[in-house]
């Protein structure tokens, strides 16, 4: 059974005050296998109510030994901030492929600010889990770089979905493989494409299958 297999979820919550880390943060680290986590019941969760959240990256998601993957994990900004000085990397592991469901990695900003000194990137390889982001009400995505929605030609949908009130921020690109299944919803918001580090402007979406926009969009 799973519970004697111990295999679990942790959840970490930030409600005030700051927590900072020098380094990586991994969650979903080597969580589930179709012989611990048959059914994919693994929720493994970073939540920031508000405070302040520092790291160097935050790898979702992270396998590299091979292992099929079957947790979920996903990371939720509702106030204050976090602040990555590189990159944030959703369905890392290259390692899902699972026959009965797929993996969901999940990023949802409602309130306060998301920050990363570099990409944001969906999709390692072609079996990745399935990656999706949601930005609404209140809440900032500032991405000091491309957000890259199947950084390669992936099997996996990846989604991005920006809804009223939400803002995405980025300074490059918003890019996606040539071929990569991914969509990209307009429901709201306002997404703005900046200047790069070397003054450039580069207002591109490139190479998305679909772009929906639905009311209050665009």
């Amino acid at each position: 059974e799973k519970d004697e297999r111990r295999v679990t979820a942790g959840e970490f919550v930030l409600n005030n005050g700051v927590f900072t880390s020098p380094d990586y943060v991994y969650f979903g680290f080597y969580n589930g296998t179709p012989w611990t986590d048959p059914d994919g019941e693994l929720r493994p969760k970073i939540t920031v109510n508000g405070g302040v959240f520092n790291a160097k990256a935050i790898r979702m998601g992270h396998d590299s030994n091979g292992n099929m993957m079957t947790a979920s994990p996903t990371l939720e900004v509702n106030g204050g901030e976090v602040n990555l000085s590189t990159y944030l990397e959703i369905g890392y592991s290259p390692y899902t492929q699972t026959t009965d469901f797929t993996p969901v990695d999940t990023l949802v900003v409602t309130g306060g600010i998301l920050r990363t000194g570099r990409n944001l990137n969906m999709g390692s390889n072609a079996k990745s889990p399935q990656g999706r982001i949601i930005v609404g009400g209140t809440g900032v995505l500032d991405v000091h770089g491309t957000i890259n929605a199947a950084a390669v030609v992936t099997e996996r949908l990846q989604q991005v979905f920006l809804e009223e009130g939400g803002n995405i921020r980025t300074c490059y690109r918003i890019w996606s493989d040539n071929g990569a299944n991914s969509e990209i919803y307009f429901r709201g918001g306002k997404w703005t494409i900046g200047v790069d580090r070397q003054g450039v402007y580069n207002p591109a979406i490139e190479y998305w299958r679909h772009a929906y926009v639905g009311r209050g969009g665009l």
